[in-house]
C-alpha cells in the first residue's frame, strides 16, 4: 500500500468509533430499501461484491429474473432456516470495522450465533461470528419450502488472502480516483 493509502486508511480507521458502527448497523438493517445503507457503503467493497471488480457503491437496477426471485424469497427462506434450527434470526445492517475502513459486509440475518447469508466469511469477519449457516432455497421453493442448509466455520486465513487482493483493486482504483479529486 502506497504511503498516501495507508495515512488514508489508518485516518478513516480512527474516525470509525465503536458506538458509531454499532449505530450504523441498527439504523441500516433494512438493508436495501434504507437510503443510510447505500450511504454508508458507497466506496466501500462489501462482501457481496468482494470477488468482483466492482465498487463504487453505485444502485444497479435489478433486471435479472433469479436476480430478483432471490431478493423476493430471502424472507421467506429465513422463515424455514428459523424453524429448521429453533433459531431466533434478526435483520441484520450493515456492518463496519475500524481495522479494516474500505470494507462492509450486510449479512441477510443474524443470530447470538450464526450469521445468515443467502449466499459468507466475510460477513462472519464482521459480525464477529465463528459460525455461519448458508442457505440455498431449491429451484421449486415456492411450492415445496426446501431449503438446503450448510453450516460453515470462519476461516479467518483465507479471508484475510481475500481481503488482501481487495484491498490492492481499492488502492489502485479508489484510491486513485480520490487522490486525483482532491489534490
Amino acid at each position: 500500500m502506497n504511503r498516501n493509502c495507508m495515512q488514508f486508511y489508518k485516518f478513516c480507521g480512527e474516525l470509525m468509533k465503536k458506538k458509531d458502527l454499532e449505530h450504523i448497523e441498527k439504523i441500516t438493517r433494512d438493508q436495501s430499501e434504507n437510503e443510510a445503507w447505500f450511504k454508508y457503503r458507497f466506496g466501500r467493497i462489501t462482501a457481496s461484491i468482494v470477488y468482483e471488480e466492482r465498487v463504487l457503491g453505485a444502485k444497479l437496477p435489478l433486471t435479472s429474473d433469479t436476480v430478483n426471485r432471490e431478493k423476493c424469497l430471502e424472507k421467506e427462506v429465513i422463515e424455514i432456516v428459523k424453524q429448521k434450527r429453533s433459531l431466533k434470526i434478526n435483520k441484520s445492517g450493515l456492518y463496519l470495522r475500524k481495522d479494516f475502513p474500505i470494507f462492509g459486509a450486510s449479512p441477510d440475518g443474524i443470530s447470538d450465533e450464526y450469521v445468515i447469508e443467502i449466499k459468507l466469511q466475510m460477513q462472519m469477519m464482521f459480525a464477529n461470528k465463528n459460525k455461519g449457516l448458508f442457505c440455498v432455497a431449491s429451484p421449486n421453493f415456492e411450492r415445496d419450502k426446501n431449503v438446503q442448509i450448510i453450516e460453515l466455520i470462519f476461516e479467518e486465513a483465507k479471508i484475510m488472502e481475500i481481503i488482501e487482493l481487495a484491498q490492492q483493486f481499492w488502492e489502485n482504483s479508489i484510491f486513485k480516483q480520490l487522490e486525483i479529486s482532491y489534490l
